[in-house]
């Protein structure tokens, strides 16, 4: 009997941590990442692209080698005395020396580079995406919970008011204002209810994981208002697209080293037997030669393949410019907006110390019959919107952070901007 009782104790206790450990898991910011980064088809392609790349540079350090070539003919000849044939086998090595002087496979190693860089854009974008679905998704709960709370407090308050009413001291009609206004705060619950829903769904399929592992994602903390980004240095440089932008006019620049690669002589040997069955020759035989094969009158193809690289060295060097200059505005615009909201979280702050006494002091007064039910009900739904814009005015701020990051490529700050739950 003691076994038996040890034994339902023991098992009692697993069901209930088992049960704990799934209420309190959360997922964070930072798995959230992490688990994008994994599942994203959009960054496996940047890595086939960039293996792909290498690939096309070990092909292109092939033609600095000789290549070889094997040749077989069979020639019949037609003479009016006598037909004879002629069969030879013939090998051929020709030896582009231009790939090898001007380096060419230099172009498609500036290539991987360049597959390098568009990857960390590719990052930095899904980065955002996640952002965007993580941070809709904790704004929606966090209405949803506010919702649910203040539903709570309506049905308390319903509960009153018909007590009033039917001891004289109300009329039927607040509790038919009470009754409208649960159904009202009901039906924003619903719909706030199906967009954290939508939104779940999302971020789940994103992460490749079930929506159960969604269903508690942690907020930011308090103290992420006190948060600011390192200006003192000029680390907008470091953005993938301007080192792309960068590599891409790099790469432009070394296909002049292909055109002038086709100027130069190819080197050729050749060498074989020949079986020749002529009657008036000496018979079967031995050859060997060298020759060059020298480009001489192209039509100004060359030169004018140059001027089109040319040009497009300067629409890189231009597109840089103008990204340099976007990207400037931007962080302007961003580190401006981090203090707008710094100076609205205060004023907010405040907002919600203001309203929360301003419901004490509206539900004694109404139970006193110095206020009406519309001013509680009004002074309820102040409190409740103004806790919702404390908390949007933290995730936003949170977003802000995480977008300047994303311009100076700090996704190491990224991924350490959640600290304990609040």
């Amino acid at each position: 009997m003691t076994k038996l009782i040890s034994i339902l104790i023991l098992v009692t206790s697993m069901l209930f941590n088992t049960q704990l450990r799934g209420q309190t898991d959360s997922l964070s910011f930072a798995e959230c990442l992490h688990l994008a980064l994994q599942n994203s088809p959009g960054l496996k392609s940047h890595d086939a692209s960039f293996e792909a790349a290498i690939t096309a540079e070990k092909a292109a350090r092939a033609g600095y080698f000789p290549h070889i070539f094997a040749e077989a003919s069979h020639n019949q000849l037609f003479y009016s005395p006598f037909d004879y044939r002629q069969q030879s086998g013939t090998v051929l090595l020709d030896w582009s020396l231009g790939d090898w002087m001007q380096k060419t496979a230099t172009v498609s190693a500036k290539e991987a580079e360049v597959r390098t860089a568009e990857k960390q854009t590719g990052v930095l974008d899904l980065v955002r995406t996640v952002t965007s679905l993580y941070f809709g998704l904790l704004r929606s709960q966090k209405e949803t919970g506010l919702l649910d709370k203040r539903l709570q407090i309506l049905r308390e308050h319903h509960d009153v008011v018909r007590a009033l009413w039917q001891s004289g001291v109300r009329t039927e009609l607040d509790v038919l204002l009470t009754n409208t206004e649960i159904n009202n705060v009901q039906e924003q619950r619903n719909t706030q209810q199906s967009e954290t829903d939508k939104l779940r769904q999302a971020l789940s399929s994103l992460l490749n994981i079930s929506e159960n592992k969604t269903r508690n994602v942690q907020s930011f903390p308090v103290g992420i208002i006190a948060v600011r980004p390192d200006t003192t240095a000029n680390l907008l440089a470091q953005h993938p697209k301007l080192r792309s932008l960068q590599l891409q006019a790099e790469a432009q620049k070394l296909h002049l080293n292909q055109v002038a690669a086709t100027r130069w002589p190819h080197v050729q040997v050749h060498g074989g037997y020949v079986v020749d069955r002529d009657p008036t020759a000496e018979g079967n035989y031995w050859q060997a030669g060298i020759g060059l094969h020298v480009p001489l009158f192209r039509w100004k193809e060359t030169s004018y393949r140059k001027q089109e690289i040319n040009q497009l060295v300067n629409v890189l060097e231009w597109q840089k410019k103008q990204t340099e200059l976007e990207l400037t505005i931007q962080q302007k615009q961003l580190l401006r907006e981090l203090a707008v909201l710094r100076s609205n979280y205060k004023l907010q702050l405040e907002n919600v110390q203001i309203t929360g006494k301003a419901i004490h002091i509206a539900t004694a007064n109404y139970q006193a019959g110095l206020v009406t039910n519309l001013e509680y009900l009004e002074a309820q739904k102040e409190n409740m919107t103004a806790q919702v814009r404390l908390y949007e005015t933290r995730l936003l701020y949170a977003t802000s952070l995480i977008e300047y990051f994303i311009l100076t490529n700090e996704m190491e700050k990224i991924e350490s901007l959640q600290g304990k739950n609040e």
